[in-house]
């Protein structure tokens, strides 16, 4: 039954039939639904429900890294919440629907600009190891020798995950990451989220997540 205190300058809510009743920044919303649904649990309808579900919760984890927050927040007021929304977002756009169960198509997942130009880092899991390299003659846009690697690891099956924020610097052209300890299998693939940030954290590279299998 819907509830009703004057209507017209007051508040109504619940529902009445295919009615529903709320009041949204002081005024009063009507809204219809449909009076039956034909099937809210399809196949697909599941996947992209269990999919969004990890996104959220992969979402939440990385609005933590000051280095991804700052990369991928849009407004100074609240840059952790601003960076939660884009990065559901940019999940979201790389969803790959192809195979089951879904997962991201990681080179697609838009993180946000940055202000360091791209350096071409190459990677692979071996013996245990993820190891990132570079060239370390080649200094980008905008780039320094002191440039830290920022490095998150991902497994998408387990959501386990590993933050590492300075897996080296620019001038020592590589990085290594330990799974072993992090990881209930090291030899399946991992989504790899890397990129530099200046030692005073004011500017970032813009490099794409990557998919590293072994």
């Amino acid at each position: 039954m819907a509830i009703s205190q004057n209507p017209i300058t007051g508040r109504m809510r619940q529902k009445m039939s295919n009615v529903v009743f709320s009041t949204v920044f002081s005024q009063n919303v009507v809204r219809s639904k449909p009076l039956t649904v034909r099937n809210p649990r399809t196949t697909g309808q599941v996947n992209h429900r269990d999919y969004f579900t990890k996104v959220v919760q992969l979402c939440k984890i990385l609005k933590t890294d000051e280095g991804v927050a700052k990369r991928s927040s849009r407004t100074g007021r609240n840059p952790k919440m601003s960076a939660y929304s884009y990065l559901i977002k940019g999940f979201m756009n790389a969803e790959d629907r192809t195979t089951t169960p879904y997962k991201p198509i990681w080179p697609n997942v838009d993180l946000g600009p940055g202000d360091i130009g791209l350096t071409n880092l190459s990677y692979e899991i071996e013996d245990g190891a993820l190891n990132v390299t570079w060239d370390d003659s080649f200094l980008p846009t905008n780039g320094a020798a002191t440039d830290n690697l920022r490095l998150i690891v991902i497994d998408w099956a387990t959501m386990e995950y590993h933050i590492i924020p300075i897996a080296g610097q620019r001038q020592n052209g590589a990085g290594m990451v330990s799974l072993a300890d992090r990881f209930t299998h090291t030899n399946t693939p991992k989504g790899v989220i890397a990129f530099f940030i200046s030692a005073n954290k004011s500017k970032w590279s813009f490099e794409d997540p990557a998919l590293v299998t072994p």
